[in-house]
């Protein structure tokens, strides 16, 4: 198979002009030729310029992608499993955090995946609701206790000075027994 330098540089192919031979350029055109040579050499460089600014904003974008994950942290997409991951330091006592993956998920062996910044807010935001929706309960379910205990208390002092006294007649089993008979009755006024 013959090569370009064959064909360009072989003795059997004599130089033909094809195109004809073109009249002189006119003023206008070499103006025109001049206009586009610097439109030409303005948008090579802008788009020198272009590339270059796109390798920066490349190299801020990896820079800003480590620092928007929490370091050390790594969570199951599957079970929702997460892990902190640490470095003891033993030269000088510090911790730092393991960011290096390779780490499967204990319950179902899927691959860890990073945790944003985002995320992690997003779930310190939802367990605090969690945690204020359940602490609330707990206040409202205190305060309905406390109301029964109030309203109860009449009965059930009656019903101590019963037992109480019961107990020294009759000893500790029979005071239960009537303090038992007592509630199941409504304990009122401590009668039995």
């Amino acid at each position: 198979m013959a090569g370009n330098d064959d064909i360009v540089a072989g003795a059997e192919a004599p130089l033909v002009e094809t195109a004809p031979s073109s009249p002189e350029i006119s003023p206008d055109a070499r103006a025109k030729i001049a206009e586009l040579t610097d439109l030409a050499a303005r948008e090579i460089g802008e788009l020198f310029s272009l590339r270059t600014a796109l390798a920066e904003r490349d190299a801020t974008i990896e820079r800003l992608t480590k620092l928007v994950y929490v370091p050390g942290l790594w969570k199951c997409p599957k079970c929702k499993f997460s892990l902190v991951q640490a470095n003891l330091n033993a030269s000088d006592g510090t911790v730092t955090a393991r960011d290096q993956p390779g780490d499967k998920c204990p319950n179902c062996a899927s691959p860890l995946w990073r945790v944003t910044e985002r995320d992690a807010g997003n779930e310190m935001v939802d367990r605090a609701e969690e945690y204020l929706v359940r602490a609330t309960t707990a206040e409202r379910e205190r305060d309905e206790a406390r109301a029964e205990v109030e309203r109860l208390r009449p009965a059930l002092s009656g019903l101590l000075r019963r037992v109480a006294g019961s107990e020294e007649v009759y000893g500790p089993k029979h005071a239960i027994t009537i303090a038992r008979v007592a509630l199941a009755k409504g304990g009122s006024n401590g009668d039995a």
